[in-house]
């Protein structure tokens, strides 16, 4: 999780950018967007593989 948020904020990223109380949740959710898309396609190759594996 610590590498992805550094992947999408940066290196110099501050608490207070990840985390303000104007828009905390629309940080959050456009942060989950594009963490759920990049993991998602590597996730959906292992559970197919692991359906595959069920079927025998």
């Amino acid at each position: 999780m610590v590498k992805a948020v550094v992947e999408y904020g940066g290196k110099r990223v501050r608490g207070s950018d990840l985390i303000a109380p104007s828009d905390a949740v629309a940080i959050t959710k456009h942060f989950l967007e594009e963490v759920m898309s990049s993991a998602g396609q590597s996730g959906e190759r292992a559970q197919t593989s692991g359906r595959q594996g069920n079927r025998r």
